[in-house]
């Protein structure tokens, strides 16, 4: 959303997209978006408790 300055929605619909394309976890997508921005700090999801 910051980079792209799109919506919460706009954003969601992104990351299903590309989870349905290369057929993998929303949420792993999404921690790799975290993560290419985010390089200094390690990813926790509440999945992760």
């Amino acid at each position: 959303m910051e980079r792209h300055h799109c919506s919460q929605d706009t954003a969601l619909q992104t990351l299903r997209e590309e989870s349905n394309n290369r057929n993998r976890k929303l949420r792993d997508v999404a921690a790799a978006y975290v993560a290419k921005t985010n390089t200094h700090a390690s990813i926790h999801t509440h999945f992760d408790h």
